[in-house]
């Protein structure tokens, strides 16, 4: 079973920082998994951002895992891909990127959660568990006791893979995640809105 980090951080746009810039803040404090995400970029702008931000992460240590495109993630050799339900099948994505790739799929759902582990994914991206304005087309919110939910259904299959929650979290959510049984989570806004403080509150994170 390949090696996934307790704590994800998902880019998204800071006013004045280019990506690498952000990544290079968030990885200097301890952030070891990026998942680099882009909306409305051409392909071109994708590779050059992507490259920019491998330097970044393989400087730090730091696994890179490109958002819903595995022809960005197979062209700059990234770590892995992540998939949404509407993106390429991680069966397929298998076959383009290679055993040793990094797969990992969105779920919302027990019966998605299901799906995404017979296709042999690394990981379980569950949520979300509230409400966030970084994710267009939100599905319906899970809260604490809908994760726990489809945690419990997916060990009760004897499924293992690990799950890690999405979805507007805190760092105060993690002890009771850890609980329910979740292997780790993945925050955006939460790291990006304290950027002055950024060792602080990724050691909050990490430190659970």
């Amino acid at each position: 079973m390949k090696e996934i980090a307790p704590l994800h951080f998902i880019t998204q746009p800071v006013q004045g920082l280019s990506y690498p810039e952000l990544v290079d803040q968030v990885c200097t404090a301890g952030v070891r998994w990026v998942q680099l995400r882009l909306k409305g970029v051409s392909f071109l702008d994708w590779l050059g951002i992507a490259r920019s931000v491998k330097w970044v992460c393989q400087r730090h240590g730091a696994a890179l895992v490109i958002n819903d495109n595995p022809y960005v993630a197979k062209e700059v050799r990234a770590d892995g891909v992540h998939l949404g339900q509407k993106d390429m099948d991680p069966v397929e994505a298998r076959k383009l990127l290679g055993a040793q790739s990094i797969i990992g799929g969105t779920a919302n759902t027990l019966e998605q959660a299901l799906a995404l582990s017979m296709k042999q994914v690394d990981y379980i991206g569950l949520g979300p568990l509230r409400f966030t304005s970084t994710k267009e087309e939100l599905s319906p919110v899970l809260g604490v006791e809908g994760v726990q939910q489809v945690i419990e259904g997916l060990r009760a299959g004897q499924v293992n893979t690990p799950v890690v929650v999405i979805g507007g979290i805190e760092s105060a959510d993690l002890p009771l995640l850890k609980r329910h049984g979740a292997h780790g989570v993945a925050v955006s806004s939460a790291i990006t809105s304290k950027l002055d403080n950024l060792s602080v509150t990724i050691g909050e994170f990490l430190s659970v």
